[in-house]
């Protein structure tokens, strides 16, 4: 959201307040495109129309990854909130690059998603959804609390990963986002 990359420093601070100390950077990449940019795939219905231009978006992610100095590369992680949850997810499954993806209110309801066997190349996944995300009548978006269970139980179960959580907040979409993006950060870093 483009929104959040003014909430930077709130982002920062409740991180910090999480983990007990301030030992990270945070670098929002910009998307001028929400829909395309952030769409692994094409997509379009009534109400919306996704580009599927996230590997254009990714080489972006990259380079500007590229230009931060870190302390080593296994530092570097990937988060994102609602279709940027989902972004950072495929995004992770490209590159080897992540050492943990946080998926805040992620778009797994996205159609193809449940089906595209994304296993993201890291050590940690933090997954989130808050507790009324499913209570619509959007007939895809309903489902993104059980494709978000399944998906969590297969990563588990694959036994690739450092850790993986999920966890199921209080709330809709839009409650306390910068304050669960700060705890899916907190939880990979």
């Amino acid at each position: 959201m483009a929104e959040m990359v003014g909430k930077k420093e709130e982002i920062s601070e409740s991180i910090a307040a999480l983990r007990g100390k301030r030992d990270f950077e945070i670098i929002p990449v910009i998307t001028e495109n929400w829909n395309d940019d952030l769409s692994p795939w094409k997509f379009e219905d009534k109400r919306s129309v996704f580009g599927g231009k996230a590997d254009l978006f990714l080489d972006r992610v990259l380079e500007k990854c590229r230009e931060v100095e870190v302390g080593s590369e296994d530092s570097l992680v990937i988060a994102g909130y609602s279709l940027a949850g989902m972004f950072s997810l495929w995004a992770a499954s490209g590159t080897d690059l992540f050492r943990g993806v946080a998926s805040c209110s992620g778009s797994l309801w996205f159609p193809g998603f449940a089906d595209s066997k994304i296993f993201p190349e890291c050590r940690r996944v933090y997954l989130s959804l808050g507790d009324r995300e499913a209570k619509t009548k959007h007939p895809l978006m309903s489902q993104v609390e059980s494709i978000t269970e399944n998906y969590a139980r297969t990563l588990k179960a694959s036994g690739l990963y450092e850790s993986v959580t999920f966890e199921m907040t209080p709330g809709n979409h839009f409650a306390d986002v910068v304050e669960r993006l700060a705890k899916g950060i907190a939880a990979i870093i």
